[in-house]
């Protein structure tokens, strides 16, 4: 790996800003801040609207920290703790995957892990810099927790459709809908090559095809299933946010991995 450092600031950038959009609706749509505030007052949260208000301002703040590049410390662990939280509230009841996908309406957390293995990552190399001569070295084992999470995250995707296979040919003749001949085949497909790529990578082996064959996957499905949804991930929205941080992912990590595997070539 030559230079992690500036995966890790795709990561840092691509945070910020998924973050930020949050922050930024609610404080353009108060009304959503109230139901925040009604959510927190209903499991016993004291003054659950002042609390939203304080975790909007929050990751307001801490996003626009990460995009500057300041302050790094005290924004990863506000973006953790405000994460962390929603988890225990919101997401853990519920099924891993985003979107609703095994309870209608009902968003899992593989989203906000992921956030939080970018977030650690980054809060890693920021803790680690002092104490190693190289800095070098504490960017590249960041970079590796977002290798192996963002591999993860992924690899759970296939493993429960080879698992439950019973749901693909509802998603092959949606494919065959759009168009794109051989729908059934091709959902096998993608399952295949997602499983190598996510296996390729938590090996650490072939990285740059593995990324590139993610981060194509990735971008079909935006362009197929997301695009014409609002941003946002779950409840039900389907929205591309979380689509567009694996690509980040993928992208920092095949940025820091280019120019070995070039010159190995």
């Amino acid at each position: 790996m030559q230079h992690p450092a500036r995966g890790l600031a795709v990561i840092r950038v691509a945070v910020a800003l998924l973050l930020l959009s949050h922050a930024v609706h609610a404080l353009l749509h108060p009304e959503e801040i109230r139901g925040l505030g009604d959510l927190l007052s209903a499991r016993h949260l004291p003054m659950g609207h002042g609390l939203a208000w304080s975790v909007v301002i929050l990751q307001t703040l801490c996003s626009l920290a990460l995009l500057a590049g300041r302050f790094m410390l005290p924004a990863c662990l506000g973006h953790l703790l405000v994460l962390a939280v929603g988890i225990g509230l919101v997401h853990a009841p519920r099924w891993y995957v985003v979107g609703g996908a095994s309870e209608p309406g009902h968003p899992g957390a593989e989203y906000s892990a992921l956030l939080m293995a970018c977030l650690l990552a980054l809060l890693w190399a920021q803790v680690r810099r002092p104490q190693i001569g190289d800095g070098e070295i504490p960017s590249h084992q960041g970079l590796d927790l977002v290798r192996i999470a963002a591999a993860a995250v992924i690899a759970a995707h296939p493993l429960h459709g080879f698992a439950y296979p019973e749901g693909l040919p509802a998603f092959g003749q949606f494919l065959q809908g759009l168009g794109y001949p051989f729908g059934h085949q091709l959902v096998w497909l993608i399952l295949l090559i997602q499983t190598a790529c996510s296996l390729a990578l938590l090996a650490r082996r072939f990285v740059v095809p593995a990324c590139l064959g993610h981060s194509f996957i990735l971008a079909m499905g935006i362009q197929t299933v997301h695009a014409p949804h609002w941003f946002v991930v779950g409840p039900g929205e389907n929205g591309m946010e979380f689509s567009l941080l694996l690509i980040a992912c993928f992208i920092s990590v095949l940025l820091a991995h280019w120019p070995r595997e070039a010159k190995g070539r």
